[in-house]
């Protein structure tokens, strides 16, 4: 079992992919059933954030894309942290 701080979804199909490369280089992600254990700072129809600036965050970015690009079930978590966007969730976990 992983440790996981914030939200999940599970069995997910990922509906949206936007990149903002104006900001600070970072990948919304929307899907298609409601997170669980959702933090209160999460008040964006998007479901998660990505930044885009490690090595490690563009190859789950990769992970992403090929899951909506196949229509692959993926489980998402989050940090349980809106750091990175104000609204939206960060992303820290891909499975597919």
């Amino acid at each position: 079992t992983w440790c996981r701080a914030g939200s999940t979804v599970g069995q997910a199909i990922i509906t949206g992919l936007a990149i903002d490369t104006h900001d600070d280089n970072m990948a919304f992600i929307s899907v298609n059933v409601a997170k669980t254990n959702d933090p209160a700072c999460s008040t964006s129809a998007w479901g998660f954030v990505l930044p885009l600036t490690t090595p490690l965050q563009n190859l789950m970015f990769s992970q992403l894309l090929a899951a909506r690009s196949n229509g692959i079930f993926v489980e998402l978590s989050g940090s349980g942290l809106c750091d990175t966007h104000a609204g939206i969730e960060t992303l820290t976990f891909v499975n597919f």
